[in-house]
């Protein structure tokens, strides 16, 4: 529910707005256990409306936030793709006593650690690996249109790597990796997390896209036919999560996916997105 104010010459009356949520609450649309008050302001100086909120019986039921902090946490929902991470956001909007610091530190430090670790280390090879100069080290974004022009679909960013039509039936998640080089060979490595596996099989129709360098080589692979070979992964096991390496090699002309010994290499190259063919 939104209500608009052009200036702050007149308080807001806090009971008027519990009285929507109680008449919301005694209609059934809504519980008083999962339901709460948020007011978003535009006005930096809210020492007045603060002061209403903690003096009164609705400081349990009601929080206040800047429309331009509410942004910011958007924007940082939107950067972050473990989905506990961006429940503990969604719980910063939930009015609750913060005597202890505890859970606010949490989500500082989990989405710190999810963004620098966007790309994992492979941490199964001993060899010296590095990485060539000017590699383009973000290009989500690049790779988007190209994949929209070739589904022939809009797609809505539901985080950092995942992407959707707007009813949902549809969905894609977009990885992207620097160009490595090791043993003079060029690679591209990758992490896929359950939470992706998950988001994916929800959909009627799903795809894993692979930027491999930059968005001039982009991989598209049906979801389906992907989790089929996530046995043959190598995996990264945490104290509360895990997730697969794929690892992608280039070999003349031809993208390989390498897997666990004792699992043959599987060429990718008929996955690859035309630079200039839209999809049939």
């Amino acid at each position: 529910m939104v209500e608009v104010k052009t200036t702050d010459t007149y308080r807001i009356d806090l009971d008027t707005l519990a009285g929507y949520r109680r008449a919301l609450i005694q209609g059934g649309s809504i519980t008083e256990e999962r339901s709460s008050l948020l007011i978003v302001v535009g006005r930096e100086d809210t020492g007045d409306l603060e002061a209403q909120i903690r003096g009164s019986r609705h400081a349990w039921d009601m929080r206040l936030i800047s429309v331009d902090a509410l942004m910011r946490l958007l924007v940082l929902k939107e950067e972050v793709e473990d989905p506990q991470i961006i429940r503990r956001i969604y719980a910063i909007l939930i009015p609750r006593e913060f005597t202890k610091l505890d859970e606010i530190i949490e989500i500082l430090l989990s989405t710190a650690e999810e963004v620098k670790s966007e790309e994992p280390k492979d941490e199964g090879r001993d060899e010296e690996v590095r990485m060539p100069a000017f590699t383009p080290v973000a290009f989500h974004e690049a790779c988007i249109p190209r994949l929209e022009q070739y589904l022939h679909r809009s797609l809505l960013k539901r985080s950092r790597a995942s992407y959707s039509s707007p009813d949902g039936s549809f969905a894609l998640t977009c990885a992207i990796s620097k160009t490595y080089e090791r043993r003079e060979q060029v690679w591209f490595w990758y992490a896929f997390h359950p939470h992706q596996k998950e988001f994916l099989e929800q959909a009627h129709e799903s795809f894993i896209a692979f930027g491999c360098g930059s968005e001039e080589t982009l991989l598209l692979i049906p979801t389906a036919e992907f989790v089929t070979w996530l046995d043959g992964m190598n995996i990264t096991q945490r104290d509360d999560r895990f997730y697969w390496h794929v690892h992608i090699s280039k070999e003349a002309e031809q993208l390989m996916l390498h897997r666990k010994k004792g699992f043959i290499p599987l060429d990718l190259t008929r996955f690859l997105v035309p630079t200039s063919v839209s999809k049939s």
